[in-house]
Formats: C-alpha cells, sequence, structure tokens
C-alpha cells in the first residue's frame, strides 16, 4: 500500500518463444543446458502499474520465492531482464504472456472479470501448475493462479512455458463466462464431462494461442513442451 509509482505502464523483458523446445525445435533441450538464454527474446511489456515491479492492469505476478509470496523483479525504469536461471526470469515470462492473453481477451470484449489476476511463480505449493478463486472483502471474486518448480526435472519450472500460463489464466475465463457468483467453482465437476470440458478449452486455447510460433519440424497438437 506504501508503494509510489516510479515509471510507466511499458518496459521490456527476456523472454522464451512460448517454450525453448517449440521455439527451436530442438527436442533434446534440458533446463541443464548451457545455452538457453541464447534462446530468448527481447520483448515490449504493456499495462505496468508504474510501480517497477510486474503488476499491471490485467495480471499481478509474484514469486514464490519471497517472503509471503512477494514480489521478486524490480526496476524503476520497468527493465526486467534476466538470465534463465535468474527466478525472475520466470517472474518476467508469466507477465509478458498472463498480460498478453488476458489484453487480447479484452480487446475482443471476452474479458469478464476486471480484477487483475494473481499469478505466483515459483509457487510453492504444490509440483504442479493451477488456477483457483479467492473472494475478496468487497465479495469480488479474484482469480489466482500458482505456477509450481517441476520437482521431477529439476531447474525447470511451469513458469518457463507460456501454454501452462495460458491453459491457467483460461481456466479463470471459463469459470467467469459459467458463473459470476464469487464461491462458484468447477472442482465439483473435476472427474466428469464439465471438468473434462474445462480441462480441454483451456487445452485447446492454449494451442491455439501458441501455434503461430511452433518450430515447423514439430507437431502443433502437442501441449507443454
Amino acid at each position: 500500500g506504501d508503494m509510489k509509482p516510479v515509471s510507466g505502464s511499458d518496459g521490456s523483458a527476456k523472454v522464451f518463444t512460448i517454450d525453448p523446445i517449440t521455439h527451436s525445435g530442438r527436442t533434446e533441450l534440458t533446463p541443464a543446458e548451457s545455452d538457453l538464454d541464447s534462446l530468448t527474446n527481447t520483448v515490449s511489456l504493456a499495462n505496468l502499474g508504474g510501480l517497477g515491479v510486474l503488476e499491471g492492469k490485467y495480471v499481478d505476478v509474484r514469486n514464490g520465492m519471497s517472503c509471503d509470496s512477494g514480489f521478486g523483479a524490480f526496476d524503476a525504469s520497468n527493465q526486467f531482464s534476466y538470465a534463465h536461471s535468474d527466478p525472475r526470469f520466470q517472474e518476467a515470462m508469466t507477465y509478458f504472456y498472463g498480460d498478453r492473453y488476458q489484453a487480447r481477451l479484452d480487446g475482443w470484449g471476452y474479458l469478464l472479470n476486471s480484477v487483475p489476476v494473481k499469478i505466483v511463480a515459483h509457487c510453492m505449493k504444490d509440483d504442479n501448475a493451477f488456477y483457483y478463486p479467492s473472494v475478496s472483502g468487497s465479495a469480488q471474486r479474484m482469480g489466482n493462479v500458482c505456477l509450481g518448480d517441476s520437482v521431477r526435472t529439476p531447474g525447470a519450472s511451469y513458469a518457463d512455458d507460456a501454454e501452462v500460463v495460458i491453459h491457467e489464466l483460461q481456466h479463470g475465463n471459463t469459470l467467469e463466462a459459467y458463473d459470476s457468483s464469487p464461491k462458484v467453482t468447477l472442482n465439483q465437476f473435476r472427474y466428469d464431462e464439465a471438468g473434462a470440458l474445462n480441462e480441454a478449452i483451456s487445452d485447446f486455447v492454449a494451442l491455439l494461442f501458441a501455434a503461430p510460433s511452433v518450430a515447423p519440424s514439430l507437431d502443433p497438437r502437442v501441449f507443454s513442451r
């Protein structure tokens, strides 16, 4: 609450184009590769809140490695370029793709909740990625995304893959379209047709979003590399 504006709404970051394998077509890549940073691109960030951190109009990105999932990345000039080994890299990835996707939905008139989604990179709750709703003090439904770090593949984070980010954000948008009541979730439908459709919709939109960036040698129907 004490943070003061230090910068504008635009910035830059280094990110993967979806993920390293999707961009390069090199299926042998692992998180231990020494040249992963050569597969990043510098991109423009938009809709930042001007506080020098990765929060803005559509998403509010935190770092689960900091106390109470606070902000990890800070730059008074909004320059968020980090090596892949730096935990702030995943914050920048998450902000760029989360903001881009939500802004696109808003531009089409399909963003039904204007409250920024809180996304935690390096979320320590689970070796997984998931969406869950919460309710603010004013009874407004808020979206939350947990992007964990992989235990099975050390050095990999779910935030390294833009398709995972899009998939989880779409769960929130699907829920808003299903019912705007603050307390409604789709968890009770996890094992039936509604739950299957919920997952399928998220997979489909993530694949659609990523398709233009998939290397020609790869099958564009494969979700999350």
